[in-house]
């Protein structure tokens, strides 16, 4: 399978983000397998119950459209809303999930312990930790998804939270002009 890498090698960014989009259905069938060893996306709550994860949409205006600026450091970044509270995601469509920092996942509700951190991401770095969580609300402007597929890494590992392909696969369009990226 052609990876996103070699995609925005070969193609230049604008470009291989429509073609991921065009893969990102096929991707969601794997999202899953990077979450668990059994396969199955789940939501941990301070509670300590876990069920399978659903993405659904929020009713939202269906022409809903946000537009995101280059920051001075080239990349895109979204104030979003999770699960009611404020944060800045750094929008990454090479991320196969929506990933928040330990510190971001605490302000949003999403209370972990060591335990929880039960599968691995593989990145450029090497492999990670990750706790699959479900995010009950993402909104990014007025655009709101249920049910998101997620995972929480441990403090330290990531200087910001990430607005991956969990999430940006359910819109109907992620498009960059200029400096500028459209969400809809």
């Amino acid at each position: 399978m052609v990876t996103r890498a070699f995609l925005i090698a070969f193609f230049g960014f604008s470009a291989a983000l429509w073609a991921v989009q065009l893969l990102a259905r096929q991707d969601a069938t794997h999202v899953a397998a990077l979450m668990n060893d059994d396969g199955d996306a789940r939501t941990v709550s301070s509670g300590g119950a876990a069920h399978p994860a659903r993405p659904d949409r929020a009713s939202t205006t269906p022409l809903a459209l946000v537009e995101l600026r280059r920051d001075a450091d080239s990349h895109f970044r979204a104030n979003a809303t999770v699960n009611g509270r404020p944060l800045t995601m750094l929008v990454d469509s090479g991320a196969s999930l929506v990933v928040l920092t330990e510190a971001d996942a605490r302000t949003v509700g999403i209370y972990l312990s060591p335990s929880d951190f039960t599968a691995t991401a593989r990145t450029a770095g090497g492999e990670v930790k990750m706790a699959p969580v479900t995010i009950d609300r993402l909104s990014v402007n007025g655009i709101e998804r249920r049910n998101i597929a997620g995972a929480v890494v441990p403090a330290g590992l990531l200087g910001q939270s990430l607005l991956g392909q969990s999430y940006l696969a359910q819109l109907s369009e992620v498009t960059i002009r200029d400096d500028v990226m459209r969400l809809r």
